[in-house]
This record gives C-alpha cells, structure tokens and sequence, in this order.
C-alpha cells in the first residue's frame, strides 16, 4: 500500500473563553515554504525575542527597579549594609548578562553568516570603537573579573539632602572608589589610566548608564547590518497578518493520514505561525535607525 505523504497546511485557530477551539484548514505549505517558515521564526526568535542583548535588557530593567527601591529605602533614614549588598548582586547580573551579550551574539552571528561574514565583522567593529571611545563600557568590561575576584566594587552610598538653588533637595547616589579599585585589583588594562586620573569617588549610575547607552548603539549596528535579512524573515511571516486581523490565530496543522475529524487535537501537530515577530523586528529596526541617525564620527 502506497504510504501517504505527511503535509503541512496552514490553518486558523480561533477560541472562545471557556469553549474548546475551532481549526480551520487552509492552503498547503510545500516543504520549501515551510523550511523558509521555519528558517525565518528562528532568526527573528535568536536575533530578538530570546537574544543576548533582549537578556541584557532585562537585566539592565532589573538593576533600574532596584535603584529605585534602594533609594526609597533612603527616604525613611540611614540603611544597613544590606541594600549595598542588593545593588551589588543586580549590577553583577547586569555585568555576567552584558559579557554574554558579547559573547553570544559572536558566536550567533558566526553561526548564521560566517566568521568571514559583513555582519560578524560589523559586531566586532562595533564592540572595539566602544571599548576604545566610553571608558564606560571599558571599564565594565574588567569589573566583571574584579566583582568575581574581589567583592563588591560599590564602595558607599551616599544620600541626604542638599541645598541645590536655594531649594533643599534629596540626592541618593552609590560610588565606586578608583583608588580602592587600584589597590585590590591591577589587571584593568587601558582602563586604569582612567581610573588613575579620577583619584576617588565615581559615579556608579553613570557608569552603568554609558556601558547601556554602549551596548545600545552595538546592537542597533548589528540589527541594521542584518536589515535585508530581518526584513525577508517579517514579510513572510506578515503574509499571515489577514488571519490575525480576522481574529484568528495562524497556525501550521499536520494532519496525519487516520484522523478524519480535526477535533481530534492530541493526533495533530500544531505549530503557530509567529506573526508577532514581524512587528518586534520592524519597530527594532525602526528604534536602530533612531539611535544609530545622530553618532558623532568616533562612535560611528
């Protein structure tokens, strides 16, 4: 008996609250389509939704939410060495998410392009005129080492009021302490000229301030080298946008050859077909375009 061929077709899933889900059968997907599908959800879903930088992000959201409570913690009088003990963990999760940054998006970018590829070399360009222009991004790149050898590198908070144009202001402020960082650690390579010229107290929010304005203007570079290539992955996933707007959700159905009733969804293999990835990578282009339209020449 002649086996039947197992296809793909595409199919709309629509739901009500409470009742059990009704598909509908479309068009068939041949294989080239559906391997294009699938290359393209996977290249939207690493370079955007789940990549090193959208990590960082949430890293970099997560160190913010604590400085904000640590400084409301303030508002109620002096605090004891645990919130430095808060801040510290959150910038050491910012610092491991932004190294992996880094290094993930090296080896994701290789793996896709090619070590010999425009948008490898365009990353790498991108972290070296960093490293070279914001003593920010510098010098995070060796905090790391530092916080994982040597504690802490918060050195105090300072907070109270001030007189700032005769009108009495709070001020919360944590700080690193260059001479403290010279003394306990020495490989900061062509960051300890920097930290040797500041001899004291630094800001430590404007630091982690410009080591993400850093990592910002890397990854926009690296999104819009990648333009003709996110820009081929959203146009076919939007050919899908009708179903959406239908108030359906567009899936991929396999029907295998004894099922006769599509009811039967523990027989079927159902894959959604990521529309939403479309609108993720146009709006990340978008934002690209912004932060990458106004560098001065040495950032470029």
């Amino acid at each position: 008996m002649e086996r039947r061929v197992q296809v793909w077709q595409v199919g709309t899933w629509e739901s009500d609250e409470g009742d059990l889900p009704t598909l509908t059968l479309g068009e068939i997907v041949d294989p080239g389509e559906f391997a294009s599908m699938s290359e393209a959800t996977k290249l939207l879903v690493e370079m955007l939704e789940a990549s090193p930088y959208a990590r960082a992000e949430s890293r970099y959201n997560a160190w913010q939410q604590t400085l904000t409570e640590v400084a409301a913690s303030f508002q109620g009088g002096p605090q004891g060495p645990l919130v430095l003990h808060h801040l510290s963990a959150a910038l050491d999760d910012l610092l491991s998410a932004v190294r992996a940054f880094d290094d993930r998006t090296s080896h994701s970018l290789s793996q896709w392009y090619g070590k010999d590829s425009a948008e490898f070399a365009c990353f790498q360009t991108a972290l070296s005129v960093e490293f070279d222009a914001s003593f920010a991004y510098r010098f995070c790149y060796k905090l790391r080492n530092y916080s994982q050898h040597c504690g802490s590198p918060i050195s105090d908070i300072r907070a109270g009021s001030r007189l700032v144009d005769g009108e009495l202001k709070e001020y919360f402020e944590p700080v690193f302490n260059s001479r403290t960082l010279l003394v306990k650690y020495k490989d900061w390579g062509k960051a300890r000229p920097d930290l040797e010229a500041i001899k004291g107290e630094f800001s430590v929010v404007a630091i982690v301030d410009g080591l993400w304005a850093s990592c910002e203007r890397v990854y926009a570079k690296v999104l819009l080298q990648q333009q003709p290539h996110l820009v081929g992955a959203l146009t076919l996933l939007r050919r899908y946008v009708h179903i959406v707007r239908a108030g359906g959700l567009p899936v991929l159905i396999q029907v295998p050859s004894d099922v006769e009733r599509l009811e039967d969804l523990r027989r079927l293999t159902i894959l959604p077909i990521r529309v939403d990835l479309s609108d993720l990578a146009e709006t990340a282009l978008q934002q690209a375009v912004v932060i990458t339209g106004g560098l001065p020449d040495h950032l470029r």
